[in-house]
């Protein structure tokens, strides 16, 4: 149950009630009486569907620490390296863990770093805690560092990006609670930079043949360029390269069928393709370029 109150000489009216077996006590900021009952009303009906929770105060710095450590474990080194330094430009080195070189591999920490000048130290945010980390706080630094840095908008929404995992994981494991209810990730209500369409670009037959033919005398570097504009291959996928078909009696999907025939196909194995592989389109002419001739010597392919 709550009601209101003025202090004994004062004309703020206040709301007293009870919350998790405590007393509080808070201004409703207003000496009207007939705008404090109405404010009233809503506290109760607050209070009993739940919606009124205390607030929170989440100290920034020992956060960041946790929270750089928990990116530690789930992210990939240079996916990990890339994070914090989107968290070191947004609020600049606050704590030891977004310090420059916090990042160095092990085996260079006793090795003494050359640290720069800090060229974005008039673009950090300062907060104390994370419940002062407001939307408009958020979207001038991204305003700025566009209107100002020339960064692109792919660049802004991955900074964006960071931070909204970031409050995520304050919600899911500090009990983080925005002081704006309308949105619980403060993150949600910053709009997202509108990115161009990628500009992709395609060789000419004449400049396939001009790389090729600089690689005659390299047969093997010569069919490893071959296959990946051939067969459009991905980075480290030519590694994963087999001889044959991991599954020679599965049916072919519809694409397969269309554009990759059984007697015109390479196939791959790999940790991102799965336990049964996966099949690519390759030219007859591709898979003739990519056997170049060998010899066996002490067990090892070697090629002439």
């Amino acid at each position: 149950m709550a009601s209101i109150f003025r202090k004994p000489g004062g004309e703020i009216w206040w709301a007293t009630y009870y919350h998790d077996g405590k007393r509080i006590r808070h201004s409703l900021r207003t000496r009207d009486e007939r705008v404090a009952r109405r404010k009233l009303k809503k506290l109760e009906g607050d209070l009993v569907t739940g919606e009124l929770e205390r607030k929170t105060n989440t100290p920034l710095c020992p956060f960041l620490e946790q929270f750089c450590a928990q990116l530690a474990t789930v992210r990939t080194r240079k996916s990990y390296k890339n994070d914090v330094s989107y968290l070191r430009t947004f609020f600049g080195p606050v704590c030891d863990a977004l310090e420059p070189g916090s990042t160095v591999n092990h085996r260079f920490r006793g090795q003494t770093l050359a640290k720069g000048p800090d060229r974005l130290k008039h673009r950090h945010v300062h907060v104390r805690t994370l419940e002062e980390l407001t939307p408009r706080k958020i979207d001038d630094f991204i305003a700025t560092r566009i209107r100002e840095d020339g960064i692109s908008p792919k660049t802004a929404n991955r900074s964006r990006e960071v931070l909204h995992v970031m409050f995520n994981y304050a919600i899911r494991q500090h009990g983080f609670r925005s002081p704006d209810r309308r949105f619980p990730n403060p993150v949600d209500a910053v709009p997202r930079r509108r990115e161009d369409d990628p500009h992709i670009r395609f060789l000419s037959l004449t400049e396939i043949g001009g790389q090729l033919e600089i690689l005659k005398d390299h047969s093997v570097i010569q069919a490893m360029v071959a296959m990946y504009i051939y067969a459009g291959l991905r980075r480290e996928e030519v590694l994963w390269l087999i001889a044959a078909d991991p599954k020679p009696n599965r049916p072919p999907s519809k694409k397969t069928a269309v554009h990759a025939p059984r007697k015109d196909t390479v196939y791959l194995r790999g940790r991102q393709t799965g336990p049964s592989g996966r099949r690519g389109p390759a030219a007859a002419s591709l898979l003739r370029r990519a056997q170049p001739p060998y010899s066996l010597e002490g067990g090892v392919h070697k090629y002439v």
